[in-house]
């Protein structure tokens, strides 16, 4: 039976006459009913939620529960966390010693668009990859500043620069799952120490630890993935580097690399002395 007393939860009407099972019965009877009204609550929001949204996000999105989006959910991989990474430095920098990594990826510039049609039409005027930021752990010994300042002084010293083979380096970052394994790897080619960051803050007010924020400027890059470095694309897209190893490209690039050798090896002999 329903009281008004409790909001109309159903009150046992039959009881042992002791104020203890009552109270019992009355609270069992309470959290049943709450948690069927949850359930309804529930469901109801869940359809609603499923038939808003569906005919706007596709046939895939049904009201199913083995559709819904828990389930699709739940299907996922593991989520990647940035603490699973590892650096390899030139030299054989031990990686221990790099705190974080900023990573960056080609962008494309669109220019200011060209007018088409009554509108503008943007296409890639040209790429760029920036900086490649590493925050470097420095200890009691200055191991990190060492390391750092016998790369600088291999760009240049006393103003005196050298050739860029020589100080041009490829830093290799490697993205790892929870298990150490590798996922993904990005290759910095054409790096070298260009600027710090917060480096040498030195103070009596303060026990804060001594770190240093290198930036090193990338020539080119790549990322490459196990497994899937000489399969198609498996998104679909037309992946250029399948385009450029054609035969006709790979025919003038060989002989563009037999010209340019040829014009190197001219260059020298004519400055030669």
């Amino acid at each position: 039976m329903a009281s008004p007393l409790f909001g109309g939860i159903d009150v046992p009407t039959s009881t042992n006459g002791t104020i203890g099972n009552v109270v019992n019965e009355v609270a069992a009877s309470a959290v049943g009913t709450i948690q069927s009204q949850t359930t309804k609550l529930t469901g109801a929001l869940q359809e609603k939620l499923f038939n808003t949204l569906g005919p706007k996000l596709g046939s895939g999105l049904q009201t199913t529960t083995q559709n819904s989006w828990y389930s699709k959910g739940a299907a996922r991989n593991d989520p990647h966390l940035h603490i699973d990474w590892t650096v390899e430095m030139p030299g054989g920098f031990p990686p221990e010693y790099i705190e974080s990594v900023q990573a960056p990826v080609l962008e494309f510039g669109a220019g200011g668009g060209v007018f088409r049609g009554g509108q503008f039409i943007y296409i890639p005027e040209q790429g760029d990859i920036g900086t490649l930021s590493l925050t470097f752990y420095e200890d009691n010994v200055f191991t990190a500043s060492q390391f750092l300042t016998s790369w600088r002084n291999s760009v240049s010293l006393n103003g005196v620069f050298n050739y860029p083979s020589a100080y041009k380096k490829t830093i290799r970052v490697h993205a790892l799952d929870a298990t150490g394994a590798l996922v993904c790897t990005f290759d910095y080619h054409g790096c070298w120490p260009q600027k710090s960051q917060g480096s040498y803050n030195f103070g009596s007010d303060s026990t804060e630890r001594t770190h240093i924020t290198q930036e090193f400027p990338v020539d080119y890059m790549s990322i490459t993935f196990p497994g899937q470095v000489d399969s198609p694309d498996p998104f679909g897209f037309s992946n250029l580097a399948n385009f450029l190893s054609g035969a006709p490209i790979a025919t003038l690039s060989s002989a563009a690399r037999g010209l340019a050798g040829q014009l190197s090896s001219t260059i020298a002999g004519a400055v030669s002395f």
